[in-house]
This record gives structure tokens, C-alpha cells and sequence, in this order.
């Protein structure tokens, strides 16, 4: 079922600035960037032991990322957890009553933060990496390099 922390998602306004706190100050190093156009987010992935930061920033007026801002402020955005069958785990967590939010195409399930004490839960398939992800519209993002 559950397997392990994969990465916690943060939300920011500048992602910029977010990204010179975590790599100058805390020494965290960039290892992918992402821009998904069709999702209005930008994700970047910095390692932190065996998980990862994501900061995420929204991407052009009325995207997901600043209208959480705007109800929660910056911050924890999700908590993503690598399973080891998406499917499987998926259907057992909805037979013992949680709620499954299937984000299709992508690759991952949520458990929306009604149920999960504030904290919105992503759940990712044992082979999930940011440079899988998939867009809205079924095309692979595409990872950008990074520095």
C-alpha cells in the first residue's frame, strides 16, 4: 500500500525567491524544473534526502496555485506519498470510506483535505518521477533543464 514519502509540495508567489531560500540558505539543489502550460503551474524538485521539496507557483492569470494562496497562503501545498499499486491503493482507501479525487490523465490520486486533517494527500504510482508527469491534455511535460 503505502510506501514512503515522496516529496512535499510548496506553494509560493515567487518561485524565484523560493528557490534561492532553498538552494543559497538551506543548500538544497535543484534536480528538476517543470513548466506545464496546460495545468498553469511551474514545479521545480529539489532533493532532500531519500524525498524531495517541490515548490510550486502558479503560471499566468487563474491557475490553482494562486487561488490556493489566496484561501490558504503560501505553503504546504500537498503531501505526496509513493504507493506501490495506484489503482489497488486507491480502491482500498475507498473501501474504507476516504474520498478519491482522480486526476486523469495524470498519473496520481489525491485524498481531498476535508478528510485528511487540512493536509490535501497525493498519491503516486511506484514508478511516478517529475519527468513522467503527464498535462491535462495527455502530452507529456516537458521537464526543463536545469541550472
Amino acid at each position: 500500500m503505502l510506501r514512503s514519502i515522496h516529496h512535499v509540495a510548496i506553494a509560493v508567489r515567487d518561485i524565484d525567491k523560493a528557490i534561492e531560500l532553498y538552494s543559497k540558505t538551506l543548500g538544497l539543489q535543484v534536480t528538476d524544473t517543470i513548466e506545464q502550460p496546460d495545468q498553469k503551474v511551474k514545479n521545480v524538485f529539489m532533493k532532500l534526502g531519500d524525498a524531495s521539496v517541490e515548490l510550486i507557483a502558479g503560471l499566468g492569470p487563474d491557475n490553482p496555485v494562486d487561488k490556493f494562496i489566496e484561501r490558504k497562503g503560501e505553503g504546504l501545498y500537498c503531501l505526496s506519498i509513493q504507493v506501490d499499486d495506484l489503482d489497488r491503493t486507491a480502491m482500498e482507501l475507498e473501501q474504507k470510506g476516504m474520498r478519491i479525487v482522480d486526476a486523469s490523465p495524470l498519473p496520481v490520486r489525491f485524498l481531498t483535505p476535508r478528510e485528511t486533517y487540512g493536509v490535501m494527500i497525493e498519491l503516486l504510482g511506484p514508478d511516478w518521477s517529475p519527468g513522467r508527469r503527464v498535462s491535462a491534455k495527455g502530452s507529456a511535460a516537458k521537464p526543463k533543464a536545469t541550472s
